[in-house]
Formats: structure tokens, C-alpha cells, sequence
């Protein structure tokens, strides 16, 4: 049974899921932890199912960016890579409220 660790600022938490894209060939593959996610309440996973949609979907500028970053020089690098993670995952968690909100599931999913 896989269990996922994400570090964040330095702290470990548990993620209960992480996506693989494709794009070019409209594949994603979503891989879940069960144990975690037979722990959410239905509106949790959807919300886990919806944030790892939009890392697909946002999959090709997050590509894009991580190859400039790697062509920065290492010396400057690692702030932009850190400041990146955090602009990403804001913006995935932004549009998942958005899609959440208009699909009238918001509340269920922060429950």
C-alpha cells in the first residue's frame, strides 16, 4: 500500500494522491493512497480528485517553468523553485474552490 509524503517548509504531511499527465496525448493517471483516501469523507475526495485534475490540466506551464528554472544558474535557482512550488499549488487550490464553487459541491468538499 503506497502512502505519499510531501514536504512542505519543512514538514512532512501525508498526500493522499499525485497525477501524471500527458497532455499531448489527453492521458492523465491519477495514483491514490487508499489508506488515506478511505479516510476522507466523499466531499474531501472529491476536492483530492479535483486538485489532482487541475495539476493535469495545468500540467504544460508547469512543465514550461520548471524548464527555465532548471536553466537558471543554481545560485539563484532554489528560491525561484521554492516560490514556484507555492505559486503552483495556490493556483491549483484556487481553481479548484472555483470549480468546486460553480459545481455547488464547495462546502461538502472543505467538510
Amino acid at each position: 500500500e503506497p502512502e505519499f509524503e510531501a514536504h512542505s517548509e519543512g514538514t512532512a504531511y501525508r498526500t493522499s494522491a499525485y497525477v501524471e499527465a500527458e497532455p499531448n496525448y489527453r492521458k492523465v493517471v491519477v495514483t491514490v493512497a487508499t489508506k488515506i483516501w478511505d479516510e476522507q469523507t466523499p466531499g474531501k475526495r472529491n476536492r483530492t480528485a479535483c486538485h489532482e485534475m487541475v495539476h493535469a490540466v495545468q500540467s504544460p506551464i508547469d512543465e514550461f517553468v520548471d524548464e527555465l528554472l532548471g536553466r537558471m544558474h543554481e545560485d539563484r535557482r532554489e528560491g525561484y523553485n521554492e516560490w514556484w512550488k507555492s505559486l503552483r499549488e495556490s493556483n491549483v487550490e484556487h481553481w479548484c474552490n472555483v470549480l468546486l464553487d460553480a459545481s455547488g459541491e464547495l462546502k461538502d468538499a472543505k467538510q
